[in-house]
């Protein structure tokens, strides 16, 4: 009986450490991926919760944009700021993002500098030129 609760106990430790670890793997480990921001700012608008409820004093920037991993694959993504005092991004400017398969950062406004040069020819390219 002992040898069967250890066994079922042991088995429980290694289900939920699998799931454990997936989770955490799709969550927290990320990778880099840049873009080029629009030459044309968005609207700033309400900032809205994920109900859809306007949250008082909040403007958000939503951006679409097409961001390239260090292996040159594009993604289109949306990605927005907000805040009280939000400010918009730079128009023509690089940023990067960290992004996992459930989060991504805010954008982070990089010079051309710390892209690799592969990757920032798709984005001139993505863009029309510099």
């Amino acid at each position: 009986m002992k040898k069967l609760f250890g066994g079922v106990a042991l088995l429980l430790l290694i289900i939920s450490g699998v799931f454990g670890y997936k989770y955490y793997s799709e969550t927290y480990i990320t990778h880099t991926e840049y873009a080029k921001t629009p030459a044309k700012i968005p609207a700033m608008t309400q900032t809205k919760d994920a109900r859809g409820k306007i949250v008082e004093n909040m403007y958000s920037y939503k951006y679409k944009m097409t961001f390239f991993d260090k292996e040159g694959v594009s993604h289109k993504r949306e990605t927005d700021i907000h805040g009280e005092q939000v400010s918009p991004l730079p128009t023509k400017t690089i940023v990067k993002i960290k992004t996992s398969k459930k989060r991504a950062t805010a954008p982070e406004v990089i010079s051309e500098s710390e892209v690799p040069t592969s990757i920032l020819e798709k984005l001139n390219a993505e863009s029309g030129g510099k």
